[in-house]
């Protein structure tokens, strides 16, 4: 456990930024860089396209789901540049919000002590090749934790409920609307179509974050009513669920963080605020013409459907 140790004693690095441990090597110390905090993706970069070549919608949307709520997260791979991919664009496929916990892309069977820290973490595990005196490390009594074999499409360790974590109706329009785009021969197009689902999710989700922001008084400065939001901010239960785990989260409150300490312009994802603008006066429109006016508000499929037409 001396790597975790080492971990522990560090601060948090800042984005970009990398965290320097020493580990043990035939008796000896030897210093190397071992987690570098990636700085914060643009949407238009991703690598989504791998990750759902790689795993397919079904696992892409379990896996996402347990990011969501800051689980950890192994994906296990043969291959070096696959781990990569999968770790890059899972990464980015957080869209407006950033992983707060431990990320890191390969990590050798050697420093397999990383995956009993007892914090959340995002990280891709190099399997023996064959032939070696090594073995996979054994994930029993680990708790929160998804395990996915990403050579064989294989879960290898799960909490259980990954298929409820994302309400059904926006999972499963999510799934449509991303085994769409596997259709497509043009690997940008894939990009940006995979891209604009997902943060369509994010806007179902989470859009109307912006009215619950209010300006204190007392305080001279802006709050968010987080309480409110997560029972209020939509009419479904199964979303309200969602909101009361999510908005515990350390992504949720640092993107909240994000928005009460920004000025009026300057947001880098005008995209992610676009939509939501648009979203939430489609509500309010529909509320005018409807007293459950929800139901009025065209879903995500309907939406996801306008933008490949």
């Amino acid at each position: 456990m001396s790597l975790i140790r080492d971990l522990y004693s560090q601060p948090y690095p800042s984005p970009g930024q990398s965290v320097k441990v020493f580990v043990e090597r035939n008796g000896n110390q030897e210093k190397m860089e071992l987690i570098k905090r990636p700085l914060v993706g643009k949407n238009e970069d991703t690598d989504l396209i791998k990750v759902l070549d790689t795993i397919g919608p079904h696992l892409f949307v379990q896996v996402l789901g347990s990011l969501l709520l800051e689980r950890k997260v192994i994906l296990l791979s043969n291959s070096i540049s696959t781990l990569s991919h999968c770790i890059e664009g899972l990464q980015q496929a957080l869209g407006p919000f950033s992983w707060q916990y431990t990320l890191i892309s390969l990590v050798p069977l050697a420093y397999t002590e990383l995956i009993e820290s007892p914090t959340p973490y995002l990280v891709g595990l190099l399997k023996p090749y064959e032939n070696s005196d090594r073995e996979l490390p054994s994930f029993d009594g680990i708790q929160e934790m998804f395990a996915l074999d990403l050579d064989t499409r294989t879960i290898l360790h799960k909490v259980g409920d990954e298929n409820s974590i994302i309400p059904s109706s926006l999972a499963k329009a999510l799934r449509n609307a991303l085994d769409v785009t596997q259709h497509s021969s043009n690997e940008a197009e894939k990009n940006l179509a995979a891209s604009e689902a997902v943060l369509r999710l994010y806007v179902e989700l989470v859009g109307r974050y912006n009215d619950y922001i209010y300006f204190n008084h007392t305080c001279k400065s802006k709050r968010f009513a987080k309480e409110s939001f997560s029972k209020t901010a939509s009419s479904k239960k199964s979303t309200q669920l969602f909101l009361q785990w999510f908005s515990i989260t350390a992504m949720f409150n640092y993107f909240i963080e994000s928005k009460l300490n920004r000025a009026s312009s300057g947001d880098n994802w005008g995209r992610f605020e676009q939509l939501c603008i648009q979203f939430c006066d489609d509500t309010r429109r529909a509320k005018e013409r409807k007293p459950n006016g929800y139901k009025t508000v065209k879903n995500l499929s309907e939406k996801f459907k306008e933008l490949i037409n």
